[in-house]
């Protein structure tokens, strides 16, 4: 009863999510509203509304899945294949790609030749970045009164996990995109009461030939920082590490960079307390 009338305050309060797109000078945003609740996996899904203003001080970083990494990303528009899936600890994004129909032609035959460069060194003009559309974000309800505290879809990653402990997969990357699209296919065939108790073998050999790549740069931070006692949340509460994370033309390394956030939070600790008493102060004058 508690979990649900959260969900309904949250849509009496019209609270929502500002997504901020930031690629260049022209800064986009975009409005997510409360859309449905998933009660079993206490997952809040918010779908896309009208723009509005952006609150800095809730910001977190992530990288975009490339536009430009395979063909599959050239499919037309309504096909399943061009939905892309961005994630953390306690939310999805999924999003995809669009073109003009005469650039998306003209794509599709260059990737029928060859797959080097968005650039054609044809006669063909320079093409410019497709337009990204934003399907619905689902976080947990953990996450919207916390942060990214708890697993989202924890049921579907545990089983997954003795899954591809069955088939000798055991370090990978839990945010990869090919690890969120089986998540997310999971909830539907679970709705649809279609359990599975096999894999793709596209998802095994994934696994078996991407075990280098079981940790991010964001993940890394993370797990040191849990290592030295320090909430891994702070990350997004500093510029120099999110520019890290994003490997934004930061010059730190990963220890550089957990030293500071352990210097700052320190130094935090140390004035928190005299900030409060003036503010106390402050208000009781």
């Amino acid at each position: 009863m508690g979990e649900y009338h959260i969900c309904q305050q949250i849509k009496a309060l019209k609270q929502s999510i500002l997504i901020k797109l930031d690629g260049n000078d022209n800064k986009r945003y975009i409005k997510l509203h409360l859309t449905s609740y998933d009660l079993k996996n206490k997952v809040i899904e918010f779908r896309p509304a009208e723009n509005e203003d952006y609150n800095s001080a809730l910001e977190k970083l992530y990288e975009l899945p490339s536009w430009n990494s395979t063909e599959n990303t050239l499919k037309q528009p309504g096909n399943s294949d061009t939905t892309r899936y961005l994630g953390d600890t306690g939310l999805i994004l999924s999003l995809s790609y669009l073109r003009p129909k005469q650039q998306h032609a003209t794509l599709l035959q260059q990737s029928s030749i060859t797959h080097t460069s968005y650039y054609s060194t044809s006669n063909s003009s320079m093409l410019t970045a497709p337009k990204l559309q934003i399907k619905w974000l689902r976080v947990t309800l953990d996450w919207v009164l916390n942060g990214n505290q708890q697993q989202i879809y924890e049921n579907s990653f545990v089983k997954l996990n003795e899954l591809l402990a069955k088939e000798g997969c055991f370090k990978y990357n839990p945010l990869s995109e090919p690890i969120l699209k089986y998540i997310v296919a999971e909830q539907k065939r679970n709705k649809d009461e279609q359990y599975s108790a096999t894999l793709p073998r596209s998802l095994i050999n994934y696994c078996h030939s991407h075990t280098h790549e079981c940790h991010t740069r964001l993940s890394r931070l993370q797990h040191m920082l849990e290592g030295a006692g320090v909430d891994s949340q702070v990350i997004w509460k500093y510029s120099f590490a999110k520019s890290f994370v994003v490997g934004n033309g930061s010059l730190l390394c990963e220890e550089d960079v957990i030293r500071r956030i352990q210097d700052s939070e320190e130094e935090w600790r140390h004035k928190k307390p005299v900030l409060l008493r003036k503010l106390l102060l402050c208000s009781v004058a």
